[in-house]
């Protein structure tokens, strides 16, 4: 069909696609502004800098607001550049922390065209230069007014990038700086976003006259992403280009700098040609009646382009390490000989108002039933029920300078699925555990009458009384041997490990599914969310692993594998041994089985991680100078301790190394 012979003027042609594009770009402003503030307030830098960079991000926005001084479709470049932005500096930061700076720099790297008198004319060479010259000093301006953390080096670089983003359109080399390259390709992105590309197809429409004209201008895109030699999948669909056609768009020629580029151009090519398949090349010759037709499938194809992003921000995991930062990895291992343990205490100073509270809430059914609508995580206890160590060895009667081997076992009192027991005082349960009813086996380490310390399966039953041990009912008459018992995730069982059985018995599930949500003070935090409160809240609801490990799938969790753990295991032959590391619980399970030990117990996680030594004559006077070992975030307040108080012999050192080849298998 010849060009205009069913069509109006192609001025007005063009007006009026574009007037179909923009209605679709505004009809959804406020979505694709909701899912940029949000990955913007969780980017990993410093709560300052973090909030420097949304400042100047709703100052870009307001003045966009402005329509006689910028771009009409302005607002969604930024949008759209600055999500992937955000990807980018996820995916690089380990090798490069400078890239952070990138996402700044995308924001205000456009705003040099306020300047700009004929905004129709954008692209020609001198507005180019002048939109790039006046961006960097607005940009001067905006850090130099909300930029307090941005060093002065720091300014110099981003005014670096503005100052040259577009210099390969005008001919001139942007060189080989990584983050100027970075800059690049967070900006040409949009270039084949929907609505950029079917955009910049109204304004070249004619130059493309025939039936199959924008399959003509795609390839024509293509060349100047790809050069010479198209992917395979994409030789295919559109075929190889010719050697004229690679000459016609020499200039214009960029291949990406990063993989993650490449990526989301091949997604974005991949989605063009799917809806000109669709839609029919000769549709987008007719003109507007024709794709007006066609509006709401265009307006979903919007919004699954900022979907790609997101898709892919699934596949990145969150980058943990940093090049310039000091590098951490503890672990501690401890055997106690049985004969050495005289007496082992479990220290619960609140045992009555912990019992029936509700820990730490990160499940939606046990919240809505305490406080509907109130933001998840939710700690329902005071901050009495975690008094100082001295506090509770001076309950325990016990002297900071006896000699004791005290660890955290702050799983009690804040997790669900973590139960004790005491002779003559019941059970502990946080609320909606319902252990009473008997309907589930706990795996507990246990002090006996005598000291000894071994591991049992046992259930309990009304009034909280021991009704089950290791799956044999309990004498009613004959009470069990058991002095109190902790219960915890089971490591180890007669030698092997069950991960089902441990996530059965795993309420805060960040400890099995790496679940990340930017950098804090020290390091990577685990995110508190609705990742989480969806797992959890499946695993409240159904006891069914196995549609908590397919919810993991869906949301494609990796596993977690650096988690700081604290667990104790006991052997055939009663010993103890503590192990604190990092890793997965199948790590620890490892370790403590190459120990020695046959039954062992997850104590705590993280922050809670500790390892006190008192040894009398040493003559401590506060358990604060006893500490061997702790996490490098250690909090020095506990709802619950596991404390062993042990005997030497006259003249024996209190602790000795280890050799290599000894049962506690270091490595």
């Amino acid at each position: 069909m010849a060009v205009g012979s069913a069509q109006r003027g192609g001025e007005e042609e063009a007006d009026e696609l574009l007037q179909l594009l923009k209605g679709i770009a505004q009809s959804k402003t406020r979505t694709w502004r909701r899912g940029l503030d949000d990955h913007l307030g969780k980017l990993a830098t410093s709560p300052k800098r973090r909030d420097e960079i949304l400042t100047i991000y709703e100052l870009v926005f307001r003045d966009f607001e402005r329509a006689d001084d910028s771009r009409w479709y302005d607002p969604y470049h930024i949008l759209f550049s600055t999500g992937f932005a955000l990807l980018l500096v996820r995916a690089e930061s380990g090798s490069r922390p400078d890239i952070e700076l990138i996402v700044p720099a995308i924001l205000l790297h456009d705003t040099g065209y306020y300047a700009v008198e004929d905004k129709a004319q954008s692209i020609a060479k001198k507005d180019r230069i002048v939109h790039m010259q006046e961006g960097a000093a607005r940009a001067a301006g905006a850090l130099w007014k909300h930029g307090e953390s941005f060093s002065s080096e720091d300014v110099e670089c981003i005014i670096g990038m503005i100052a040259v983003h577009d210099n390969p359109y005008i001919e001139i080399p942007i060189g080989d700086h990584p983050l100027r390259r970075a800059l690049r390709d967070c900006d040409r992105v949009w270039v084949m976003h929907a609505l950029s590309f079917y955009k910049d197809w109204t304004h070249k429409k004619k130059s493309y006259p025939g039936d199959s004209g924008i399959l003509e201008f795609l390839v024509d895109r293509a060349v100047q992403f790809y050069g010479d030699q198209f992917p395979d999948w994409l030789g295919e669909c559109l075929g190889q280009p010719s050697p004229e056609l690679v000459e016609k768009n020499r200039k214009r020629i960029e291949q990406p700098e990063f993989t993650l580029t490449k990526t989301l151009i091949d997604k974005l090519f991949q989605r063009r040609i799917e809806e000109i398949d669709k839609i029919g090349a000769q549709a987008f010759q007719k003109g507007y009646e024709t794709l007006k037709e066609h509006e709401e499938y265009l307006a979903d194809r919007m919004d699954g382009d900022f979907a790609c992003i997101e898709e892919m921000g699934k596949e990145v995991s969150p980058v943990t390490e940093n090049r310039a930062a000091i590098r951490i990895r503890q672990e501690l291992l401890l055997e106690i000989p049985r004969q050495v343990v005289e007496a082992a205490f479990l220290s619960v100073p609140a045992w009555d108002e912990l019992n029936g509270h509700a820990g730490i809430v990160r499940d939606r059914t046990r919240a809505e039933n305490m406080a509907p609508g109130r933001k998840l995580p939710i700690r329902d206890f005071s901050p009495g029920v975690k008094p100082p160590y001295d506090e509770h060895l001076s309950k325990l009667g016990l002297l900071p300078n006896d000699p004791l081997v005290v660890i955290g076992a702050r799983n009690l009192g804040n997790n669900l699925r973590i139960v004790a027991y005491r002779k003559g005082k019941g059970l502990l349960q946080l609320r909606g555990e319902d252990a009473h009813k008997g309907q589930r086996d706990y795996h507990c380490l246990c002090c006996m009458k005598g000291g000894a310390m071994e591991a049992h399966t046992l259930r309990f039953k009304e009034q909280g009384q021991i009704s089950h041990m290791d799956g044999e009912p309990v004498d009613p008459i004959k009470a069990p041997s058991v002095q109190w018992a902790l219960s915890g995730q089971p490591l180890l069982w007669n030698g092997e490990t069950n991960l089902d059985t441990i996530i059965l018995n795993t309420y805060d599930l960040r400890h099995v599914w790496e679940i990340r949500a930017g950098v804090g003070r020290f390091g990577t935090r685990a995110e508190s969310g609705k990742a989480v409160e969806d797992l959890v809240t499946t695993l409240v609801e159904t006891d069914d692993v196995s549609q908590v490990k397919a919810l993991a799938e869906e949301l494609d969790l990796p596993r977690e594998n650096n988690y700081f753990h604290s667990a104790i295991g006991i052997s055939q032959e009663g010993n103890l041994v503590i192990a604190q590391l990092h890793g997965s619980f199948e790590r620890v399970a490892d370790r403590l089985k190459k120990a020695g030990a046959t039954h062992a117990f997850e104590l705590e996680e993280g922050g809670s991680v500790s390892t006190h030594f008192i040894n009398k004559k040493k003559g401590q006077e506060a358990i604060g100078q006893s500490r061997i070992f702790a996490s490098h975030y250690f909090r020095p307040k506990a709802s619950a301790l596991l404390i062993l108080k042990v005997a030497f012999e006259e003249g024996d050192p209190p602790y000795v190394p280890v050799e290599e080849d000894s049962t506690l298998g270091l490595e």
